[in-house]
């Protein structure tokens, strides 16, 4: 009987499934661009073309600080899952912002159908969609 749960567990237990590739250049309903360089399922490189440095997220849903201006900390953590990148920001304000920003926000990113980069931002002030369309 062990030998049967054995060999009825190990294949479950050794799942694991490739990330997608989200790489490219694409461009938003403003005609921004931005490149994204993957490599393999471990980070990104995200380069928006009016800053001219890259954001380079590291996909092991350790949390960090991405972004820092003035008092305002946004800590995120990202990771891939079978379809999709995720990034999960909570963002510490200063005191002088509203009390009702969102605090905690969780976008995935994934390529739709027409191999366009397709963001879906949450947060408690709802759910937004934003698509990318492929430049190259």
């Amino acid at each position: 009987m062990k030998s049967f749960l054995a060999l009825f567990l190990l294949p479950l237990c050794s799942v694991s499934y490739a990330c997608p590739d989200i790489s490219g250049t694409f461009s938003d309903d403003d005609g921004e661009l931005v490149t994204i360089a993957q490599t393999g399922c471990e980070k990104l490189n995200w380069v928006d073309a009016d800053v001219s440095t890259a954001d380079t997220l590291i996909a092991d849903n350790v949390e960090r600080i991405v972004e820092q201006e003035g008092k305002n900390v946004a800590y995120g953590k990202a990771r891939f899952t079978e379809n999709d990148f995720v990034l999960e920001l909570r963002v510490v304000y200063s005191s002088d912002v509203p009390a009702d920003w969102p605090v905690h926000y969780v976008t995935s990113y994934r390529i739709d159908k027409h191999n366009n980069l397709l963001e879906k931002i949450e947060s408690t002030q709802g759910t937004e969609y934003v698509t990318f369309k492929r430049v190259k």
